[in-house]
């Protein structure tokens, strides 16, 4: 009797043991004290060896899951400073986007009423001109339809007294350089400069539209210095001071200059 009692005593112990070794597994895999279990436990209505082998996968999952990354933290917050500082440089330079943005299109307003208030001088100007030149006619500039008017072409009419109204370049030679003349002085007269060189305008002019040049010149004189490059005699003898170019030596060029004066021009005249 004595030995069955030791026996049972042992048994009870190993069953003891085991019981407390179950015990810590499951509270070390599954945080779940078996002697205080809680009431939300699921029932598990599968076959041991069905769980068994979702048990199997699962702890293959989380191997190849891997380690725990210690620096995880300080690496995330490395990064997302950074991230944050890129963030700020990113608004800052659409913010730069957006202001330059709008004085773009503030100096792009400025710059169409300025265009428009200019052309709408030219045009003026330009129609005075051309009458003085053709003594009589029609002329006029024109923006083409629907555009803006900072990239929109510019249309120049023309049409001399008599005839009808064409293209600028349907016209002779000589009314070809009169509208240049006419257009250079209208764009001058809004901003007049202090002196103004003029290359072989009156080339191409015959002599009548040669005193109308010169008319134009005279008009103009009073408040610029007009430079006049031309080989025209009727230009020249309108002229206040000549200065010519010549070759006394044969490859030595020599400048003369000549002042005219009032009495050369009455007699000129």
């Amino acid at each position: 009797i004595l030995n069955s009692k030791h026996l049972m005593t042992v048994e009870q112990t190993r069953s003891d043991e085991k019981k407390r070794a179950i015990r810590e597994k499951i509270y070390n895999s599954y945080e779940i004290d078996l002697e205080f279990p809680p009431e939300d436990i699921p029932v598990i209505d599968k076959e041991d060896a069905d769980v068994m082998e979702s048990i199997k996968v699962l702890k293959e999952r989380l191997r190849r899951v891997g380690e725990v990354n210690i620096g995880a933290v300080e690496e995330f917050e490395r990064e997302n400073s950074e991230l944050t500082e890129l963030i700020s440089q990113r608004d800052d330079l659409q913010s730069a986007v957006n202001d330059l943005e709008i004085a773009i299109k503030r100096l792009n307003k400025e710059a169409r009423n300025k265009f428009l208030k200019t052309f709408k001088a030219v045009q003026q100007n330009y129609r005075e001109l051309f009458s003085a030149l053709f003594e009589g006619g029609e002329a006029f500039l024109t923006l083409e339809d629907n555009a803006d008017p900072l990239t929109a072409e510019i249309q120049i009419n023309a049409r001399p007294a008599g005839k009808k109204i064409r293209g600028v370049t349907l016209l002779s030679g000589g009314e070809r350089a009169l509208v240049s003349i006419s257009l250079l002085f209208a764009l001058y007269l809004v901003k007049p400069s202090a002196y103004c060189i003029l290359d072989e305008l009156d080339a191409p002019l015959d002599d009548a539209n040669v005193d109308r040049f010169i008319s134009i010149l005279k008009k103009y004189s009073e408040k610029t210095q007009l430079i006049v490059i031309t080989h025209n005699k009727l230009t020249m003898e309108a002229a206040d001071v000549l200065y010519g170019v010549t070759q006394i030596e044969s490859g030595i060029s020599t400048i003369a200059s000549v002042k005219l004066g009032e009495d050369y021009h009455l007699r000129a005249a």
